[in-house]
Formats: C-alpha cells, sequence, structure tokens
C-alpha cells in the first residue's frame, strides 16, 4: 500500500521548505511517486507565485532530484496554473510547459477591485468581503455563479490534467454565513461545471488541506459532489495542497473513507508516464503490480 500526491508546493512560491525535503518525507512515508505543483507565475507580482525568472531554475532542480533518487521513488514535475480571462497559458508560459508532466488548474481570483488589484477568493476574511461588497455588491450568488463560470472556462480552453480545489470558494463560508449547499442555484452551477468537466475527461483532485487547516468543515469537494461525480464517472485523486513536508499526506485517510462512501474504489495515479486508474483503500493504494495499458500517456 502507498499514497501518491501531486499538488505541492516548495520554497519557489509559497510553501515552507526546500523541494528535497518533500521528497526525502515521501521516501520515509513508502511513496512510490511524488509530484510538485508550485504556483506558476503570474503576469502580475503576487506573493504566493513563483517568480517568472524562477521557472526555469524550478524544472532544472525538480529533475535533478528526479536522477538523484531514482530507484527510491518516481518524482513528476507540475505547475498548479491560475485561470486567467484572455491570459494564454500557452502564450504565458511557452516552453515550460512542455516539460511538465501535469498541470493543476485553479481559480484562485475572481474579478478585480476598482484599483485593478485581483480580488483572491481564498485570501483573508477582511479582503473577501472587501472585494464581495466592492465587487459584486454582497451578491454571494453573483460571485459564486462567476467563480463557476470561470472554472468552465479553464476546463474548455486550457484542458487542465487536473481539476485543483473545485469547491474552494465554501472556504469563507463555515456555517453557512453566505448560502447553503443545497441552495437550487448553487447545485445547478455544480452540476453544470461537472459536465463540462466530465466532457473534457480532466481528473478532479480531493483535496485535504481545508480539513487540516482547520478552514473547512469538508473536503474539496463536498461529500455530496464526489457522489455526483461518482455518478457522473469522473475520475478522481487524492492531494493534500501541502505547504510543508509534514502535510504530504495529511487527511488522506479520512478522504479516502470519504470517497469510499460516495461510491469510488478507484483513484488516479500518474506513475512511468501514464496516468492509470488503480484501486482505493483506506490505509492506500494498491499500485504494485499496476498494469499500464490501462493508462494513457497525456501530452502537453
Amino acid at each position: 500500500m502507498s499514497w501518491t500526491n501531486y499538488h505541492s508546493h516548495c520554497d519557489f512560491c509559497d510553501g515552507g521548505a526546500p523541494a528535497e525535503s518533500y521528497l526525502l518525507e515521501a521516501i520515509a512515508q513508502g511513496f512510490r511517486v511524488y509530484g510538485y505543483s508550485s504556483h506558476a507565475p503570474l503576469p502580475f507580482e503576487r506573493p504566493w507565485a513563483m517568480p517568472q525568472d524562477k521557472l526555469g531554475q524550478y524544472i532544472q532542480q525538480l529533475s535533478t532530484l528526479r536522477t538523484k533518487y531514482l530507484g527510491q521513488i518516481e518524482l513528476c514535475i507540475g505547475l498548479e496554473i491560475d485561470y486567467l480571462p484572455g491570459v494564454s497559458w500557452w502564450d504565458f508560459h511557452g516552453q515550460a510547459l512542455r516539460n511538465l508532466d501535469y498541470t493543476i488548474g485553479s481559480v484562485h481570483m475572481v474579478e478585480a477591485f476598482p484599483d485593478n488589484r485581483p480580488w483572491e477568493v481564498d485570501g483573508t476574511t477582511a479582503e473577501f468581503e472587501q472585494g464581495l461588497a466592492q465587487i459584486f455588491k454582497g451578491d454571494f450568488k453573483a460571485a459564486a455563479t462567476r467563480y463557476f463560470e470561470l472554472i468552465r472556462w479553464m476546463v474548455m480552453l486550457e484542458n487542465p490534467d487536473i481539476i485543483g480545489h473545485f469547491d474552494k470558494l465554501k472556504i469563507h463560508n463555515l456555517g453557512g454565513k453566505y448560502f447553503s449547499e443545497e441552495d437550487n442555484w448553487y447545485r445547478r452551477e455544480v452540476d453544470k461545471t461537472l459536465k463540462v468537466i466530465s466532457n473534457m475527461g480532466s481528473i478532479v483532485e480531493v483535496n485535504t488541506r481545508g480539513i487540516y487547516t482547520g478552514k473547512s468543515l469538508d473536503l474539496y469537494p463536498s461529500q455530496w459532489i464526489l457522489e455526483r461525480m461518482h455518478a457522473m464517472r469522473i475520475p478522481v485523486m487524492i492531494n493534500s495542497d501541502a505547504h510543508l513536508p509534514a502535510e504530504i499526506s495529511t487527511g488522506f485517510e479520512f478522504a479516502a473513507r470519504t470517497l469510499q462512501k460516495a461510491g469510488f474504489r478507484q483513484v488516479m495515479v500518474l506513475l512511468d508516464g501514464h496516468w492509470q486508474s488503480v484501486p482505493l483503500d483506506e490505509k492506500g493504494l494498491r499500485i504494485a503490480g499496476m498494469d499500464e495499458s490501462v493508462g494513457k500517456r497525456r501530452s502537453a
């Protein structure tokens, strides 16, 4: 039994430790494969994103680590890339995308303040409330509708391998402050978005970070969304969105149990250059003896 994790941030972006320390922890925990996905550079400065001039160094350092630990663990190189309307991933990141094993597509920013500052929906509570008031006149439904619309455009236009923290917009909704996940309008937006994801064949990550940081009472996405995904046969994987080496598998047993309750018995892994479906257990994934013929190589 073994875990995998493909959503991980090191000191090239807002992670709290050098890249090698995550890999050493993964080896210590018996991981078969480990993936890095630092926040990709943006057209404007944000403290959590990788600077543009570090991207080449990021890929080179991870390539060096891949060689150094060959035979002990497989290392995959990815990026978590934000979707920004009008900014093509290929036009902005160019050749770097050809050197990646996978991409995670995420929406962190929805529209902008009057002074053109991007509104980060997972920032501080004060910033969230300010943006909701100034940009959407306090209308959370309008903000959430735009959030899911951006995810749909991202999936259709950029076709990321993995969809990051699908419903992270709920991060400020503890106690149902802004909406209920049972609201018909919210479920319609979720269903519309899942249909696009299903049509494009993207993998949706089950992200445990909200649980172990105490910012959410449920996974990203919530269990009822996972049940819908299972009915639509949307593939899933478990990721921790680690910012520290100690977080690389935090919450995984809970995520596995939740997935099993939703009907899932398989999750996706990237191994030997192929996306493959492997059996799921709350103690890990049954990776040994995988049949590579069931997988397919994803090209950039």
